[in-house]
């Protein structure tokens, strides 16, 4: 994913601690987790993204455990494609700080051969949650396009939240690297209202342009990650990551936010 010139803008981040809508700065446990992952028809950057996710998934289920949380989020793309119902893990806690102790390539050798691996050593602190998910405070997702999109196609899609709601939208390439597609200098943030569904971009001069942003690559699938919160949280940084807008998220207790992430392919032209 390449970012477009229509997103380079300085946000702020505007978290007040002292909010009640976020997660309790009591009880911070902390833990550690190495992770390697084989350097295997990936990048060393996936490598390393992926190994920062699994650590992160190690802390959280040895210090807090998890849950099985379903929502019922609805996902329209076209004719062909309708998912009316997710259902994922779910942490008891979310990693707030993480210091990296380890963050290299390496060769492990096997009796066979010597494989080039991604290591991340981590340790991690961790906020415990006071509530739990809310099933019910979700979106309804129309318009993203399972066939895929042509580099330099543009995405638009429609959403209909069940409550009232604020809403951030971000694209992630698959090395965690990505861009704020909402809000922006051209859609300043605003709330949304229960069952009206809303066209993006909302502003009809931009237009959210999707590009391979790795060189010489054929195609990628990237991710459209959507924060819904009952509340104004602003995040920005001028240039989000996947892990950073994450942990950003992991503030927020469950019952104020929801999280919906969609795949988006996008291959190059045939000519």
């Amino acid at each position: 994913m390449r970012h477009s010139n229509l997103f380079h803008y300085g946000l702020l981040m505007l978290l007040s601690i002292g909010s009640p809508h976020l997660a309790h700065a009591r009880e911070l446990p902390t833990g550690e987790a190495t992770v390697s992952v084989p350097v295997v028809n990936i990048s060393p950057e996936e490598a390393r993204a992926q190994a920062i996710r699994l650590a992160k998934e190690q802390i959280l289920q040895a210090t807090v455990g998890e849950e099985l949380i379903t929502s019922e989020s609805l996902l329209t793309a076209g004719e062909n494609q309708q998912l009316s119902a997710l259902s994922e893990l779910s942490s008891r806690g979310g990693i707030v700080a993480v210091e990296l102790l380890e963050d290299r390539m390496v060769m492990e050798t096997t009796p066979t051969a010597q494989i080039p691996t991604y290591r991340i050593r981590m340790r991690a602190t961790v906020q415990r949650y006071h509530s739990v998910a809310d099933p019910s405070f979700t979106l309804r997702i129309e318009g993203v396009k399972a066939t895929g999109y042509v580099s330099g196609e543009p995405l638009q899609f429609s959403l209909t939240p069940t409550d009232s709601c604020y809403l951030s939208l971000f694209l992630f390439d698959a090395t965690g690297a990505g861009a704020q597609l909402y809000p922006n200098s051209y859609e300043p943030p605003r709330p949304f209202s229960a069952g009206k569904t809303v066209t993006f971009p909302t502003n009809r001069a931009i237009q959210y342009t999707l590009e391979i942003g790795q060189k010489g690559a054929s195609e990628e699938v990237n991710t459209l990650y959507m924060v819904q919160t009952r509340q104004p949280v602003v995040y920005t940084s001028s240039e989000p990551t996947f892990e950073q807008v994450h942990e950003w998220m992991s503030r927020l207790e469950p019952n104020q936010r929801n999280l919906v992430t969609i795949p988006v392919r996008i291959v190059t032209p045939s000519f």
